[in-house]
C-alpha cells in the first residue's frame, strides 16, 4: 500500500477526516446540500425561466411542462443570462450568444462546456434548488503515521 502523505485524507472513526493544517493556512472546507426557497410555483409559468439568487448567487430556474429545473445562470461560454434565455421545450438557448444547454441535465447542446445543474423540489406551492453550502472541516493535528 503507497504511503499517505501530510495532505492525504484519512479514516478516522467517524468518516473521513482532512489533511493536518499548519499554521496560518486556511481549514480544509466541505460543502453540504441546503434546499431553499426560490420562488412559489405561479411565479415561474410553463414554458418560461427566470433568475433566482441563492446566497449571492445568480440560478436560472425553469419550469418544463410543471417540472421545474436549475442551473447556473451564466452561460459557460462569456456568461450570458441563462435564465432571461428562450426555453424550447427542455433546451435553453443563451440570450447572448445563441450556446444552447439541456435544463435537465446542464448539457451543453451547441458550445463547448456544461453548466452546472441543481435538484430542485416542489413544496407545496414552494420551488426549492438544493445549492451546496461550503462549511469549514475540523483541523486534525495528525492524520495517521506510516508504518
Amino acid at each position: 500500500m503507497p504511503a499517505r502523505t501530510s495532505a492525504s485524507p484519512a479514516y478516522l472513526p467517524g468518516g473521513w477526516a482532512a489533511p493536518a493544517v499548519n499554521g496560518d493556512e486556511e481549514p480544509p472546507t466541505n460543502s453540504i446540500a441546503v434546499m431553499t426557497k426560490v420562488a412559489a410555483v405561479r411565479e415561474v409559468p410553463p414554458g418560461t425561466g427566470r433568475v433566482v439568487q441563492i446566497r449571492g448567487r445568480a440560478i436560472a430556474l425553469f419550469n418544463v411542462d410543471g417540472v421545474f429545473y436549475a442551473l447556473d445562470n451564466a452561460c459557460t461560454h462569456r456568461g450570458g443570462p441563462l435564465g432571461a434565455g428562450r426555453l424550447d421545450g427542455t433546451i435553453v438557448t443563451c440570450p447572448w450568444h445563441a450556446n444552447r444547454f439541456d435544463v435537465t441535465t446542464g448539457q451543453v447542446v451547441v458550445g463547448v462546456q456544461a453548466v452546472t445543474a441543481y435538484a430542485v423540489e416542489v413544496r407545496g406551492d414552494d420551488v426549492l434548488v438544493e445549492l451546496p453550502e461550503v462549511v469549514p472541516l475540523p483541523k486534525v493535528k495528525q492524520v495517521y503515521s506510516s508504518g
